[in-house]
């Protein structure tokens, strides 16, 4: 294991093609890189139907482990850049992350 650091992860969820818009918020923010995933939504608001068929929304997932000290200006810049303020755009949150194992990059900045 590596020593302890202080880091956070930003978990941001969008529609399906604005992830690159959520990294280039962050980055401009100090954030080194994301890690996306592709998913599917559940809330009721957003599922539709096709004759009879339920369609769940394509979403991604953007995961960016950055320092606690940048954690809340990458946070605002991510809101602003991507209008989250708004119904419907997407979630924002920020974890803490107890420990880390291959991030040495990342303490060093």
């Amino acid at each position: 294991m590596t020593k302890k650091q202080d880091f956070s992860l930003v978990l941001t969820i969008v529609d399906a093609g604005f992830s690159e818009n959520v990294i280039e918020a962050s980055k401009k923010a100090g954030a080194s890189g994301a890690t996306i995933i592709n998913g599917r939504g559940t809330s009721q608001s957003e599922e539709n139907s096709f004759m009879g068929v339920s369609i769940q929304p394509e979403k991604d997932i953007v995961m960016i482990l950055v320092k606690k000290a940048i954690r809340k200006k990458v946070m605002k810049s991510i809101a602003q850049d991507c209008e989250l303020e708004k119904q419907g755009k997407g979630i924002l949150v920020c974890l803490p992350v107890d420990d880390s194992i291959g991030v040495s990059h990342l303490a060093d900045k």
